[in-house]
């Protein structure tokens, strides 16, 4: 990447701060087009995810990913977000590659395994030692 995710992001926000409606198009298209011109359109979900994290920041949440292994018929997604403050961003999603339990990773950095996939990478390293 020629510039950081966090650069973009940067940019971005401080660039679209109080601006019309109008004006925000426009600087979102040119946003656009200089990460094309570039070459990091490659880039583009991790770009879009530290502008979701820095924009959660700055509202006074997280954004918190949370990856199942499959449907959950127990927990209503009602009763998960009350567990979070309205500043936070959640994203759920089922990842059939975790074959069993949960995965929770919050602003992309801090992550919480509780996966079969994950206890048997953590198994399978140990062992290698």
């Amino acid at each position: 990447m020629k510039y950081s995710s966090q650069n973009y992001s940067t940019a971005l926000i401080l660039g679209t701060k109080n601006v019309s409606s109008t004006e925000l198009d426009i600087r979102v298209k040119n946003f656009l087009a200089q990460i094309v011109r570039n070459g990091d359109f490659s880039n583009i979900s991790k770009i879009l995810y530290q502008i979701e994290v820095d924009q959660a920041k700055a509202l006074g949440g997280k954004v918190i990913d949370i990856e199942f292994a499959r449907e959950m018929d127990r927990i209503l997604p009602e009763e998960l977000f009350k567990v979070f403050s309205q500043q936070d961003i959640v994203n759920i999603r089922i990842n059939s590659k975790l074959i069993a339990g949960v995965r929770v990773t919050v602003n992309g950095e801090r992550e919480f395994d509780n996966s079969l996939h994950g206890k048997l990478n953590k198994v399978f390293k140990f062992e290698a030692w």
